[in-house]
């Protein structure tokens, strides 16, 4: 079977017996908010700190080299009854220890699993106990085992790119089976990058709690948890992963949080990362070890985790000419769009429209200027960029998948939701009034 459970390498269980030390500022292991307690179930689990990874390997070669494509911290703390999950972005900018300053996912990339706990734990202070690491191929498999998961997917996630894989999934409440939902909770191509992902992966296991809660645990929980034990490498044994898998999902949706950590997107030496200060780091680690007061809100009723930001993607666009121009029908939004590129730097020389709609946002520039083209196009999380020789200048023309920073983003009306064109070319060919929406 695909990702079937192997032998935990003897460097991952010496790295796991190594206490950490933190280059993060923490208040212990129990957090410094007040919390309230409850009565722990009989069959609950050990305490422990479980470093989840996700990896992109695939068994039929589809992508070359193997990274941590997911890095999720998850707290079990049953003497409280309470239970969190942190994600980490895998672009942040940290000390890998003995390869100086990188990515984190490149820790995984050098040094596999052990190297990646070695380094989160020097990140956070936290004292890991256990490891999970699970591949695409087994995230299908466990995913399609239960029959798929019923998710709230809430916007088109659309990718068409041949250097990837296409990714056509619709808004609406859906179920999806592997593969659908392995492109929800790898989809990257939004203004949120990795934070958007973070929290999709959040919503997914959620999402997944949620629907066990119906099911008759006795009879249908066993076999699932074989599944899942069969198919990823951890130093958990299939007895513990029962007791996680009983626990959880009879655990009251009050007690458990959700944390990403803090932080800005941007370039240093022409490479993108994540930059967290060690603050940010702290307090997401803090809010990651202590359990909600009575009465929070329960996980996954909120539509924002305890801890989280709206990614910045700021490349620096100074010097840059760009026009923009509007496809898609929204009255205001390429002006609105030239005074968020104007904020990265860029020299808004025209606003105007396009005079037809388009459905992508795209960049077009002329001879000698791919490169501003390229960096406009990341700006814009868009990979149509090509070269038109019409062009005097980087042009930005945004179609209807097109969506403003909240900064930025303009009130919603008739005039300004996703398919307005269409709005107004319904109501030139009818003899009635015609109005679109305030909100979808």
């Amino acid at each position: 079977m695909a990702g079937a459970n192997k032998r935990v390498p003897d460097e991952v269980r010496a790295v796991l017996d190594d206490k950490p030390r933190s280059t993060a500022t923490t208040t212990g292991v129990t957090g410094s908010r007040p919390e309230s307690t409850t009565t722990t179930v009989p069959e609950s689990p050990s305490a422990m700190h479980l470093l989840v990874l996700g990896s992109d390997y695939r068994e039929d070669g589809e992508e070359g080299g193997s990274r941590s494509d997911t890095i999720i911290l998850v707290n079990i703390d049953p003497d409280r009854d309470f239970f969190s999950v942190m994600s980490i972005p895998r672009d942040l900018r940290v000390e890998v220890p003995g390869h100086g300053f990188n990515k984190i996912n490149y820790a995984y990339a050098v040094g596999g699993p052990a190297l990646t706990i070695k380094t989160v734990k020097q990140l956070t202070g936290i004292d890991i106990n256990h490891y999970l690491e699970v591949d695409f191929n087994a995230f299908r498999d466990i995913t399609d085992s239960m029959g798929g998961v019923y998710v709230d997917v809430d916007k088109r996630y659309y990718q068409d790119n041949p250097r990837y894989e296409l990714i056509k999934l619709p808004p609406g409440y859906r179920l999806l089976d592997g593969d659908t939902a392995l492109d929800y909770v790898r989809y990257r191509r939004d203004k949120n990058l990795d934070f958007g992902r973070m929290e999709r992966q959040q919503v997914f296991l959620t999402a997944v709690r949620e629907q066990a809660m119906g099911w008759d645990l006795a009879f249908k929980l066993p076999r699932l948890v074989n599944a899942l034990f069969s198919n990823v490498t951890t130093t958990l044994s299939a007895n513990d992963v029962l007791k996680l898998a009983w626990w959880g999902v009879r655990l009251d949706g009050g007690k458990m949080r959700r944390v990403t950590i803090v932080g800005d997107a941007r370039e240093q030496d022409g490479v993108s990362y994540v930059f967290v200060s060690k603050q940010g780091i702290a307090e997401a680690v803090d809010d990651f070890l202590t359990a909600p007061s009575a009465g929070a809100p329960v996980a996954g009723e909120s539509s924002a985790p305890t801890s989280t930001t709206q990614l910045r993607t700021a490349p620096d666009l100074r010097g840059m000419k760009v026009d923009v121009l509007n496809a898609n029908g929204r009255a205001g939004e390429a002006a609105a769009a030239g005074r968020w590129l104007s904020s990265l730097g860029a020299e808004v020389v025209t606003v105007g429209n396009a005079g037809t709609s388009v459905d992508r946002t795209s960049v077009e520039y002329p001879s000698g200027k791919a490169d501003e083209g390229e960096l406009a196009a990341r700006a814009l999380q868009t990979d149509l960029c090509d070269w038109n020789s019409d062009r005097p200048r980087v042009t930005v023309v945004l179609g209807d998948d097109f969506a403003l920073p909240s900064d930025y983003a303009l009130p919603p009306g008739p005039d300004t939701i996703s398919g307005a064109g269409g709005w107004k070319k319904i109501a030139q060919t009818v003899p009635f009034a015609v109005r679109g929406p305030a909100y979808i």
